[in-house]
């Protein structure tokens, strides 16, 4: 596994703009309303699973490191990895396309470094929205900085207009790394937080 480094009481800052130079990039997520719900409510049970299944995708992008910043006073958690990131192409064809299954592509069972693919059901990537409403993506690679912002009650409004949810660009955002990827939790369900069984393990 790649290094995990864990701090309590970091805060990280986002622009909350969208544009830069891919601003004409749009995202879909393919997610049905179910699939949510069952993210949301059953999935993952507890916050040290979800953080350990974002590790558990950093592994899949080679990441040597992952330093994970929790402040939950500002109801906030940002995960980063030093991993090979991801075009606006492989957002939208491997991050937001739910099912997607690395293992059945062609040589899919290692990663480009060799490792054994930790990932199965194609739905983790998703799991951080058992914990937070508000996911922001940022990522850089080969030279292409790409960056979204999803929400729960935009997913739900966008499926209940029978429309598909395009996530916003935030691809000129101060957060995109200089390698890897960065994804920001916002808008946290705090009672997942006030388990007994949570608290030690990620403080």
């Amino acid at each position: 596994m790649p290094k995990k480094v864990v701090k309590k009481g970091a805060t990280a800052k986002s622009s909350g703009q969208g544009g830069g130079a891919a601003a004409g990039k749009k995202y879909t997520l393919q997610i049905e309303l179910g699939v949510l719900d069952h993210l949301a409510g059953n999935l993952y049970s507890n916050v040290p699973a979800v953080l350990t299944e974002m590790v558990a995708n950093a592994w899949d992008a080679d990441a040597k490191e992952v330093r994970i910043d929790v402040d939950l006073k500002a109801g906030k958690i940002v995960v980063t990895d030093d991993g090979f990131g991801m075009t606006a192409k492989d957002i939208n064809e491997k991050f937001l396309t739910v099912g997607y299954r690395k293992r059945e592509q062609p040589g899919g069972d290692v990663t480009p470094g060799g490792r054994p693919v930790m990932g199965r059901k194609g739905v983790g990537k998703l799991a951080p929205f058992s914990i937070a409403d508000s996911i922001e993506v940022y990522s850089r690679s080969k030279n292409q900085k790409s960056g979204l912002l999803m929400t729960t009650a935009g997913i739900r409004t966008a499926k209940k207009r029978k429309k598909s949810y395009h996530p916003d660009v935030r691809d000129s955002s101060e957060l995109i790394p200089k390698k890897g990827t960065t994804i920001v939790l916002t808008e946290l369900k705090m009672e997942r937080f006030r388990r007994p069984n949570d608290t030690p393990r990620i403080s």
